[in-house]
């Protein structure tokens, strides 16, 4: 799956390639590259290469990666620089001294003696014991009933959910796949029926009704396999990404798709135009050639059986 993408986005420009960057890594949906000056030896971003814009918007399956890559990150920055500590930091909002609008996370290698400052205040206490009291009610309220999107696996119900939201899926992807089947077994009986009585009465009317045929089915079995395609990226997302609300159909929130039903990326497909493509020339040749022929003459003395003398004395 391609990642979102905002195109005002310096970083979602890099993980594209349409803009240098030195890339570290790239790996689980996670590009790893240095910023442009390093407040340290061996400081660099992890970021999630779909267009997330702050720690609220991520999803657990992105958040988990994110998390891997940190943490191998981390360890590598370790091995390779052999720093005296290190930092990780992730910032959300301006007021946060966030200024690109992409989650990233700062691995950044420390020194004793490196040129980065201090970045918590004096320790000097500021808060009353009830402002501590109302700040750790309001906290422990709020995280239990937060639940990002997606599945908590560490939950047996939510694994057996999962479980049958994948098997609910994959029912509707064989529906989807069954139903293109018959388009394509309907529109080669019919168009083929009307190709058959135009060529036996020589009647051009039924050529163009035949292509009218495949056209309207063509069209019909694209969106079967728009439904088809959608729900195996729905289906990737549950599985792989764990991005998906629990037991939503209604696919990727975050992907915009093009509702009108005659969109032309619904129609991008193999099976649509090399199945209807070759039927559809086949008779575009046949309404020429009966248009340029004309009705065949019939053999001269021919008639009706209507029409025929008497044989009676």
């Amino acid at each position: 799956m391609n990642p979102i993408r905002d195109p005002d986005c310096a970083f979602c420009d890099i993980i594209a390639g349409d803009a240098p960057a030195r890339i570290v890594s790239r790996r689980l949906g996670v590009t790893v590259f240095l910023p442009d000056e390093p407040a340290t030896r061996g400081h660099v971003l992890v970021v999630p290469d779909d267009h997330t814009v702050d720690i609220w918007a991520l999803s657990q399956g992105t958040a988990r990666n994110l998390a891997s890559e940190v943490l191998r990150v981390a360890a590598a920055a370790r091995d390779a620089m052999r720093p005296e500590g290190l930092n990780v930091i992730q910032s959300n909002g301006r007021a946060a001294t966030q200024t690109v609008n992409h989650l990233h996370v700062h691995v950044v290698p420390r020194w004793a003696s490196d040129a980065v400052e201090d970045f918590w205040p004096s320790p000097n206490p500021t808060w009353s014991t009830a402002d501590l009291d109302a700040m750790r009610s309001s906290l422990e309220a709020a995280v239990a009933t937060s639940k990002l999107a997606g599945y908590d696996m560490a939950s047996e119900q939510d694994r057996e959910d999962r479980r049958k939201h994948l098997d609910l899926i994959s029912g509707a992807i064989g529906r989807m796949a069954g139903s293109s089947a018959a388009a394509k077994g309907w529109s080669v009986t019919l168009a083929g029926a009307a190709f058959g009585v135009a060529l036996v009465r020589e009647s051009w009317p039924f050529i163009a009704l035949g292509i009218l045929t495949l056209i309207a089915f063509g069209a019909l079995d694209a969106r079967y396999l728009n439904a088809e395609r959608r729900a195996r990226d729905v289906y990737d997302s549950v599985a792989d990404d764990n991005s998906v609300v629990p037991l939503s159909m209604k696919g990727l929130a975050t992907q915009a798709r093009p509702p009108r039903w005659w969109w032309p990326n619904h129609f991008r497909n193999w099976s649509v135009w090399l199945f209807y493509g070759p039927l559809a020339v086949v008779g575009g040749a046949l309404l020429v050639i009966a248009l340029l022929t004309g009705p065949a003459e019939k053999p001269a003395g021919s008639e009706a059986p209507g029409n025929m003398p008497s044989q009676q004395p």
